[in-house]
């Protein structure tokens, strides 16, 4: 007998509908599978609830905080979340308390958990009034401009406006187009906003078009080498140093020779000639130390008068020596 079309259109239809929703349904199990923790991993649960119950308060927030964490990857609740949220606020991470909080209070509205809702609200409306917030202007901006607040890319489109971070020690980095990255450091502190600017550094200098004066001209060009005075003082005790070693030098070899003709007509030489020429020997020697220090206080002198326009200085030029400067 054959079979209606009406019948086997209805036949492959189930057929069909069979075939779509039995891996639906199989997926479907296989996520409440997953989901629903063994007795084992609720035992594991609550005694690492009951360690970090005694954490929090023993004040271990670091401790109790990775155990909640192990108790929320078992089974997350908006108890064990607000518990997540009071100790990430102990340790200073208030951004990541503020969403543990959120999270919490979301859990409690989907379970209708009163007693967390009641707790979590005033929570976060305190956290949202402690957060720091950091505004970056940048200004002179022409193209595009990287903005990082440490080393995390901070979006254009937020520049200028407060941004929440945790308190403490930040680095800000502006990096303008074709220019140096600019860095600086700011402290936030707890229900305090700040604000850092950044500028785009200015073209480098150009050269005026200004006609020069003729005197100032004939005073660049004519001007010598400039010489602290102090340095030329040093250089001329130099001089007057050596000019002294050399004639106790020559002296002391005035009274060798003499000496050498007066031993040779007496018997014994005489002692306190050759202690005369020691003295002149030794005075000339410490003459001539004394003129090289002379020497090189005029030369550090020299080198470092750059450091100090207001020093008093010596300028040498076809036309004389100038003195310049404070004194």
């Amino acid at each position: 007998m054959p079979v209606p079309l009406s019948a086997l259109a209805e036949a492959c239809r189930r057929v069909l509908l069979g075939a779509f929703l039995a891996p639906s349904f199989v997926v479907l199990l296989s996520s409440l599978a997953v989901a629903a923790p063994t007795s084992a991993e609720l035992d594991t649960a609550r005694k690492l609830f009951a360690e970090a119950e005694k954490d929090q308060d023993a004040g271990r927030w670091d401790f109790a905080l990775r155990k909640l964490l192990g108790v929320a990857s078992i089974k997350e609740t908006p108890g064990v979340r607000f518990h997540i949220g009071n100790c990430q606020e102990n340790l200073g991470r208030l951004l990541e308390a503020l969403d543990s909080f959120q999270r919490a209070q979301s859990l409690a509205e989907d379970q209708r958990t009163k007693d967390v809702i009641a707790l979590v609200g005033p929570r976060i409306e305190h956290l949202r009034k402690r957060i720091p917030t950091l505004t970056v202007r940048v200004t002179g901006v022409q193209g595009e401009v990287s903005v990082q607040v440490d080393d995390k890319p901070i979006d254009s489109t937020l520049l200028g406006t407060p941004i929440g971070f945790d308190p403490g020690e930040h680095v800000v980095l502006v990096q303008f187009p074709g220019e140096a990255p600019l860095r600086r450091s700011v402290a936030l502190a707890d229900f305090r906003g700040e604000t850092i600017e950044f500028s785009r550094p200015g073209p480098s200098p150009i050269a005026s078009n200004r006609p020069v004066s003729p005197v100032a001209e004939s005073r660049d060009t004519a001007s010598g080498p400039s010489i602290p005075t102090a340095a030329w003082l040093s250089f001329g005790g130099a001089v007057a140093l050596g000019v002294g070693g050399w004639l106790s030098y020559r002296k002391a070899g005035q009274i060798a020779d003499d000496s050498l003709d007066a031993c040779a007509r007496a018997l014994a030489c005489d002692p306190e000639r050759a202690d005369t020429v020691r003295r002149y020997d030794a005075l000339a020697l410490g003459l001539w130390s004394a003129g090289a220090v002379a020497v090189g206080t005029g030369v550090v002198l020299t080198l470092v008068s750059s450091r100090s326009a207001s020093a008093p200085k010596v300028s040498v030029h076809p036309s004389g020596v100038t003195v310049h400067g404070a004194f």
